[in-house]
């Protein structure tokens, strides 16, 4: 039976969350809350499903905005399980917008959806569990960047959304893009790169777990690539992450083998499929 979480329930789903955390860093960062863990609210949902033991063995988020970010790290849900998850979904979010995660748990949960989504991108996880070794030539000059830093580097955010991030670039809405990337530099971990000169890098988080950071956000001016400054960059949020005790991993296209072999160099390792389907 799958039935809304409570906030009793929280510990063992944090301890679900935290098997595979790199996996579901979407899920866990909405849960881990800024080091304060709570179910989300604002008419956000999380299911959960229990077995005939009573252990708590997979669950759903559903925002409110209709993403769903499936966890059924088990894989092992029977079909009415799965029937009465649909009609659930069909419930509390009749106009799904999206549905993310790992690739198994995605694929598992679209059957069982009112329509097949109208896009499907496919992504490889990848994990740093080790500090890697330095590399680099030292070309850049690294610092973190703040709030007051986001006329500096919005240039490089917008050129980020445009050609990594949308399906259609002209549907930039530049105003609530500015805002949401002010929000990225207040409450996340950004490292900017100035080369000959000018600030041509960016490289940030956009999710914070309880052990894992996600990195998103990876970008160099078209004018300085090749020439390595992105390494030096990703090692060095790298360790920023590494040295507070957490974890970094990321999902990157699973066409875009530069990047993959940029990740590569920085030690990280390939950890499966990722998916994020589009219904609107």
């Amino acid at each position: 039976m799958w039935s809304k979480a409570r906030q009793s329930d929280l510990p063992e789903l944090i301890e679900l969350l935290c098997l595979r955390e790199w996996e579901n860093l979407h899920f866990s960062s909405r849960i881990h809350n800024k080091g304060r863990p709570k179910l989300p609210g604002f008419r956000s949902s999380v299911f959960i499903h229990r077995d005939n033991k009573n252990r708590l063995k997979s669950a759903l988020l559903i925002k409110d905005n209709c993403q769903l970010f499936p966890l059924f790290p088990h894989g092992d849900l029977s079909r009415p399980s799965m029937e009465e998850l649909g009609r659930i979904i069909q419930r509390e979010a009749p106009e799904i917008f999206s549905l993310i995660g790992e690739e198994t748990s995605v694929k598992i949960l679209i059957p069982y959806l009112p329509k097949a989504p109208k896009h499907i991108k496919n992504f490889l996880l990848m994990v740093q569990m080790a500090s890697p070794e330095p590399m680099g030539k030292g070309l850049l000059k690294i610092k973190k960047a703040k709030p007051g830093d986001l006329e500096i580097l919005f240039p490089l955010e917008e050129s980020y959304q445009r050609e990594e991030v949308l399906r259609d670039p002209h549907s930039l809405n530049t105003k609530f893009a500015k805002s949401v990337f002010l929000r990225q530099l207040k409450e996340q971990l950004v490292m900017m790169g100035k080369y000959q000169g000018k600030w041509v890098a960016k490289a940030g988080t956009n999710a914070q777990g309880f052990h894992f950071s996600q990195l998103g956000g990876i970008y160099t001016h078209r004018d300085y690539r090749g020439q390595g400054l992105a390494l030096e960059l990703v090692q060095r949020l790298g360790l920023e992450l590494l040295n507070s005790g957490r974890r970094p991993s990321l999902f990157v296209n699973i066409e875009n083998t530069s990047a993959q072999r940029l990740y590569q160099k920085a030690q990280y390792q390939d950890r499966g499929g990722f998916i994020i389907a589009y219904y609107s």
